[in-house]
């Protein structure tokens, strides 16, 4: 039987200073978990962020040693424009990253 693969989903970008959410943030991920369905998805949670129905498993992390290492164990990442894709490039983790309202050739990886 073949391993279930996982992977980690950051929906979030850092709440704006003014306390509103991030325009990064992409509204539909619940549609998408539910496409990928095959996949173990571990949503990662920080601080009030809200939880996206159908994840496997939920993880909350206080500190940044903590979610690096969820990382390391998953097989790919999902997020947003966030800081995620930037540790998983250090590390040689493959993912996909949700542009919105940020550009990719100033801030991402080709």
């Amino acid at each position: 039987m073949d391993k279930i693969k996982t992977i980690v989903l950051f929906p979030y970008s850092k709440f704006l200073r003014s306390g509103k959410p991030n325009p990064k943030n992409y509204p539909y991920f619940e549609t998408v978990v539910s496409r990928i369905s095959e996949y173990k998805i571990v949503q990662m949670i920080y601080g009030n962020e809200i939880q996206i129905r159908g994840c496997d498993e939920y993880f909350t992390y206080t500190n940044l040693i903590d979610a690096e290492q969820k990382i390391q164990e998953c097989d790919a990442f999902l997020s947003v424009d966030c800081w995620c894709q930037h540790y998983a490039h250090l590390i040689g983790k493959r993912g996909v990253v949700i542009w919105s309202r940020s550009n990719p050739f100033l801030f991402g990886y080709p």
